[in-house]
């Protein structure tokens, strides 16, 4: 496989990824927090995740360095958001029937319920600083794309912005990859690239 077919592949893994995603806040909506639910959404993260490797090495040149560190940390974020997505919606449920006493506050008992804590407020900052690395690229569309990228972790606060973000969000990252995955992207690198960024 070429490295252009690869980075094709990846991207196309998160524009699945991204398109499942926004079936989360529906379901939601329809079932509320159910298994079903929390397998569909960690699938959806982990393949968006994997699709961020498709999405940097494509625009490598047009994100530079600050780009790298951003793509790198919303990996990691991910991550995060993956493990407390599953603890969440499997752990909790099973803690709350059998052991009912353990869970204080809707939250897991400790060390666990310390680390989602921390997973819910990393994940959002590297969302922000990813959408601002895409924002100040030199990427088309790059102002438009970097700002509905941004408008995701603050779905939280605004009207119905639960159900919303997360089509602005899938709207944007498939708008990143499909422009790699169809071709339309001149994918030859050059291995100083990011190196010689300023």
């Amino acid at each position: 496989m070429t490295r252009e077919k690869g980075l094709a592949a990846f991207a196309r893994i998160g524009t699945v990824g991204a398109i499942l995603f926004t079936t989360v806040p529906i379901m939601y909506g329809i079932m509320g927090e159910t298994t079903i639910q929390t397998i569909v959404d960690s699938i959806a993260q982990t393949l968006i995740m994997l699709g961020l490797v498709g999405v940097f090495m494509g625009y490598a040149d047009k994100m530079g360095r600050f780009g790298l560190v951003a793509t790198m940390l919303m990996m990691v974020g991910f991550v995060f958001q993956v493990f407390m997505k599953m603890c969440m919606g499997l752990v909790k449920p099973v803690l709350m029937e059998y052991a009912p006493q353990t869970v204080a506050n809707g939250m897991p008992p400790s060390p666990l319920g310390e680390a989602i804590s921390i997973s819910m407020m990393f994940f959002p900052l590297t969302a922000i600083l990813f959408g601002i690395s895409i924002f100040v690229s030199k990427i088309p569309r790059a102002k438009l794309l970097g700002a509905l990228l941004t408008a995701g972790p603050f779905g939280f606060v605004l009207p119905f912005g639960i159900f919303i973000t997360p089509f602005l969000f899938a709207f944007a990252y498939s708008f990143l990859t499909y422009t790699i995955s169809s071709g339309r992207l001149d994918l030859s690198f050059n291995s100083n690239t990011i190196s010689t960024q300023n």
